[in-house]
């Protein structure tokens, strides 16, 4: 059983924001970092972790989503960046629905078990891998409700290789709030436990620096 921890429901939150992060990238610049696209996929494939680090294949990993979520959250000024919180919300809202559909998170479950098995044939990046996740993506995830609006150059989302990866990485922002979820988050925590939440995130970002 994962433990319940305020680094853990950090961790696994700073890797939703981590995904956002390379979902605005590519939806703006058209291009994502590497590090960024391979631990989303370390996150979808490491379907049985050993403790909530292991799935990002070590939380110096989600250092980039860290660093986002205390600028996002902890400025006292209450300036934040109005799309990454509406991803953030969004992520949140599809995995409360998922949560409730568990036939549809045993199709998604067989999907990524075929994609992992996909990956050690190619390799985690190749486009087929990125292909099949993107439409266990749009052929499950999308069906929960509003669609995921995602703003950004037309010229880089209507290429297939850019919308597979968008697709992707939205998928591991779920994967990522369904393990916030069995960390024990919840939606009050956001609004009543923010300064902690902060606490944990600067604990967990020092921790990962004096490595």
């Amino acid at each position: 059983m994962i433990n319940h921890s305020e680094e853990n429901r950090i961790i696994a939150l700073a890797g939703a924001f981590q995904a956002i992060i390379g979902v605005k990238q590519l939806a703006h610049f058209g291009h994502c970092e590497p590090e960024i696209i391979e631990t989303a996929l370390h996150s979808l494939f490491e379907t049985h972790p050993n403790n909530v680090s292991d799935v990002f294949n070590g939380h110096h990993n989600i250092r980039k989503g860290l660093t986002l979520f205390i600028r996002q959250f902890g400025n006292e000024n209450g300036a934040r960046d109005i799309e990454i919180t509406r991803y953030a919300v969004n992520l949140l809202a599809l995995e409360k629905r998922l949560h409730k559909n568990k036939m549809l998170q045993a199709q998604l479950f067989k999907g990524i078990e075929r994609a992992k098995e996909q990956s050690q044939f190619f390799s985690p990046t190749h486009e087929n891998v990125l292909a099949n996740l993107a439409g266990l993506y749009r052929d499950n995830i999308s069906n929960l409700g509003p669609k995921i609006m995602v703003n950004g150059q037309d010229g880089h989302l209507n290429q297939k290789g850019n919308a597979d990866r968008v697709r992707m990485l939205l998928l591991a922002g779920i994967r990522a709030c369904v393990l916030w979820r069995h960390c024990g988050g919840n939606r009050l925590q956001f609004i009543i436990g923010r300064k902690r939440m902060l606490s944990a995130a600067n604990r967990v970002l020092n921790s990962i620096e004096t490595l």
